[in-house]
């Protein structure tokens, strides 16, 4: 850019980092992620993406900072895929009591545990890994959503310490990296559960997410302000919700 009396910018005041996806100049005070700077610059993504990946494979990984999200802890032994077979059933009740389409179940992934009659939600982290399974009981279990731990024993998999819920945005995943490579063109829709979100979903509104709760954390918050798209809180209508609205 020129400074303010039109002569151009010089000295060092733009700094960009690549492992938190973020700029700012310090000359204009101009910010966004990384998107946003390559169509300032009117550059397609494309043509630079191999170039910065590379670029992060070969620079030294930073040492462990506790004020970085804990999202950004990577999963040493993430959930294979196959575990999902074994949740391969259509819940029935959320077809016939809720309505949903078993093409929107299958979108999100969702199944059936008929071993511990629970309703299955797929957790990812923002790269799409999965990293857990949340059970919703269709009996009068305790709790009524439960992150498997113990259960993938039964699977033939080590029983797992649960997954923080406030590291998982549910279906941040795909509006995340959606984000990464396109601005997009409608407002992020903030739900609490998987339901509300698959319903928001269901009536066009693809970006929508879920806080599992009615609590923003840090971590999820660092993830709404690097995709740099308007929100719309639509919390359950309690005080609770109203509360964390």
């Amino acid at each position: 850019h020129r400074k303010n009396d039109g002569s151009l910018e010089r000295t060092a005041s733009f700094s960009v980092s690549l492992t938190k996806g973020v700029w700012f100049c310090f000359g204009c005070q101009e910010k966004g992620n990384l998107r946003q700077l390559f169509d300032l610059l009117n550059e397609p993504v494309g043509s630079r993406l191999d170039a910065i990946l590379q670029e992060l494979r070969t620079t030294s990984a930073p040492t462990y900072n506790s004020t970085k999200p804990r999202l950004l802890e990577v999963f040493d032994e993430p959930l294979p895929e196959k575990v999902l077979g074994a949740f391969d059933e259509c819940p029935v009740a959320l077809v016939e009591d809720d309505g949903f389409s078993e093409s929107t179940l299958q979108y999100f992934g969702v199944g059936y545990d008929r071993r511990n009659t629970r309703i299955t939600f797929p957790l990812r982290d923002i790269t799409g890994v999965l990293v857990g399974i949340s059970g919703r009981t269709v009996t009068d279990q305790h709790p009524r959503y439960k992150v498997y731990d113990s259960e993938f024993a039964a699977y033939g998999l080590a029983a797992r310490a649960q997954i923080r819920k406030s590291t998982i945005l549910w279906n941040g995943d795909k509006v995340y990296q959606e984000s990464c490579f396109r601005k997009l063109t409608s407002p992020i829709v903030i739900v609490e559960g998987f339901k509300a979100c698959m319903r928001v979903w269901d009536a066009g509104y693809k970006n929508a997410v879920a806080l599992l709760g009615t609590y923003l954390s840090e971590d999820q918050r660092w993830v709404l302000e690097r995709v740099g798209a308007p929100v719309v809180l639509m919390l359950d209508r309690n005080p609770a919700g109203m509360k964390g609205m």
